[in-house]
């Protein structure tokens, strides 16, 4: 007999996605702009500007015989009112930094999806899923900082060019994993 589980769980306390267009969830049509920075300038941080991304997942599952079956939506985003730029040091190399860190983002995004697909989850789905998040979202956060660290923040051009290879190599090698929606179970 199969038992049917309704689960939610949104690991980040975040409004609908739906709401106004406070969010973008990344597609790689949809590149920043400058109009998305609405936050106010964080002049402590001492950087020119701010991208705020995040990965959000919610899954529902199943449970049978042949065990827990499990859909996971993963999405990357950047919220548009914590991302901020000084609009006196607004270029396109500058812009385009800021985009390789919602790059990054779909990266860590993509390598969760891996991760969730390819898991075997027990009766402790919640806290494995939470595990996997967990170490992903550590990597990103990591991988950001190097990021800033290797292109200086945008101003080290070779250290940018190279980043921006990085990235797209990430990407094509994850390919398999862009859709949002991963499966994982009998």
């Amino acid at each position: 007999m199969k038992i049917m589980l309704k689960l939610a769980l949104i690991l980040l306390t975040l409004p609908a996605f739906g709401q106004g267009n406070r969010y973008i969830v990344y597609s790689p049509d949809r590149p920043l702009t400058w109009a998305d920075f609405k936050a106010p300038i964080d002049e402590a941080s001492g950087h020119k500007a701010g991208t705020h991304s995040g990965i959000k997942y919610s899954f529902t599952g199943s449970m049978s015989d042949e065990g827990i079956s499990l859909d996971f939506t993963v999405y990357a985003f950047v919220d548009r009112a914590q991302t901020w730029s000084i609009e006196e040091e607004q270029s396109e190399d500058l812009l385009a930094h800021e985009q390789l860190h919602f790059e990054i983002t779909e990266v860590y995004a993509r390598k969760l999806r891996k991760a969730l697909s390819e898991a075997t989850f027990t009766e402790n789905y919640k806290a494995e899923a939470q595990s996997i998040f967990d170490r992903i979202m550590e990597e990103r956060n990591e991988t950001q900082g190097q990021y800033d660290l290797d292109s200086n923040h945008s101003m080290d051009v070779e250290g940018q060019v190279k980043w921006n290879k990085k990235v797209a190599t990430r990407l094509s090698q994850l390919e398999a994993f862009s859709e949002q929606k991963v499966h994982t179970g009998p």
